[in-house]
């Protein structure tokens, strides 16, 4: 009878070589897997303290007056601030740039921050709103307030005109393609609706503008933009509605007044203006409505620019025993909380009796103040790296 052999041999090491190929072949998607989530995590904490930075610098910023930040860059990150004098519409502003400043993260990492303070994007010539260049009405409290702000809701539908005739679909390609204020006016109906909760002592704001574009006095398209807000307690309410002139071709409607060579004609924008209140009347807010008129220089013509009639703006206050829509030189701020300013002038034609609305609160500043864009770029552990992440404000010197 046969015995079986032990065999004591072991694995030979053809089969130990296969049986490691087979265990990396298996593992090693799971290690790459592993290796990026690690390098993915780290990415994400090194960006999360760079943001960290780029808000801090900021607020530094934000803090310090610019003879301030230049002393504290020096002193404290020794970076001398390097400037470049631009003369733009006849007047002279500094761009400042911070290179490089070394600055520690959470995690003990090192990053280095650009922080540039350029004026350009608020003059005439750059693509924001214009305040250097006092095209803007300068506002106390208007820059660094708590107000309610409306500009780009009021202004954008403008720019995308074509857009919302097209999606209504009443117009022809040719129609279309003379969307131009010489044919189409513009009004608006801005409804301001305030809710008072008493248990929590929060008042909640709902501005809505209604947009109306009418084609040629025949088809209309409506637009509705708007915005919300709270606030504790009922004092320092404010809303601005900056308020550039929709109708710059139109000169119909008669001129103003021609000086300095530039003639200024009304335009047949129209606002009205509802404001209610739901809530306790011993609470009723004390809300301050701005309304800031831009006037608006004739697209193809420096020469012509348009404001707007008076009488085209009406305000009704629903919290009044008997509720009114009055011209905005017949309403009373003395009878109600919710107050109105504006800097729109009188019309020649408005017919008004009383004159109740007092011009816009004007701030104390001057040729010299100045409201900047700062950008702060922040690398990682080398000065010649890529930009890591960039954020961007503003500040007002």
């Amino acid at each position: 009878m046969k015995t079986l052999k032990e065999n004591n041999q072991g694995f030979s090491l053809i089969e130990i070589i296969v049986t490691i190929l087979v265990i990396a072949l298996v593992v090693s998607p799971f290690l790459r897997s592993f290796f990026l989530a690690m390098n993915i995590n780290g990415d994400a904490r090194r960006l999360q303290n760079a943001t960290v930075v780029c808000q801090n610098v900021i607020e530094e910023f934000k803090a310090r007056t610019i003879d301030d930040i230049i002393e504290y860059s020096d002193n404290v990150y020794g970076v001398e601030a390097s400037t470049e004098e631009l003369l733009i519409d006849g007047k002279t502003y500094t761009k400042y740039v911070f290179e490089d400043w070394e600055l520690t993260g959470a995690d003990g990492e090192t990053f280095y921050a650009t922080i540039t303070m350029d004026p350009t994007p608020y003059t005439s010539d750059g693509e924001k709103y214009p305040v250097n260049s006092l095209t803007s009405p300068e506002f106390s409290s208007l820059f660094g307030s708590d107000a309610i702000m409306l500009f780009k809701q009021y202004t954008d539908p403008d720019n995308e005109l074509e857009s919302y005739f097209r999606a209504k679909g009443e117009l022809s390609e040719a129609e279309i393609a003379t969307l131009t204020p010489q044919n189409v006016t513009k009004a608006t109906k801005m409804l301001i609706d305030c809710v008072y909760d008493s248990s929590t002592d929060i008042y909640e704001y709902e501005v809505t503008l209604n947009i109306t574009y009418t084609y040629n006095n025949d088809k209309s398209v409506l637009v509705t933009k708007g915005i919300t807000k709270t606030y504790s307690g009922n004092e320092g309410h404010s809303i601005y509605l900056m308020l550039p002139v929709y109708d710059t071709y139109n000169t119909s409607l008669g001129a103003v007044s021609n000086v300095g060579g530039v003639s200024s004609y009304y335009a047949s924008d129209k606002l009205d203006i509802e404001y209610s209140y739901t809530g306790v009347d011993d609470n009723k807010p004390q809300l301050g409505l701005y309304i800031a008129q831009q006037e608006t220089e004739h697209h193809t013509s420096p020469d012509i620019s348009a404001i707007i009639k008076s009488e085209n703006v009406t305000v009704l206050d629903n919290t009044q025993t008997t509720p009114t829509a009055r011209g905005i030189y017949s309403y009373d701020n003395s009878t109600s909380n919710f107050k109105v300013y504006t800097n729109i002038q009188k019309s020649t034609s408005d017919a008004a009796s009383i004159m109740q609305i007092p011009g816009l609160t004007y701030s104390d500043k001057n040729d010299n103040t100045v409201l900047y864009e700062i950008t702060v770029d922040v690398k990682y552990d080398d000065v010649d790296s890529d930009v890591l992440t960039s954020f961007t404000s503003s500040k007002e010197d």
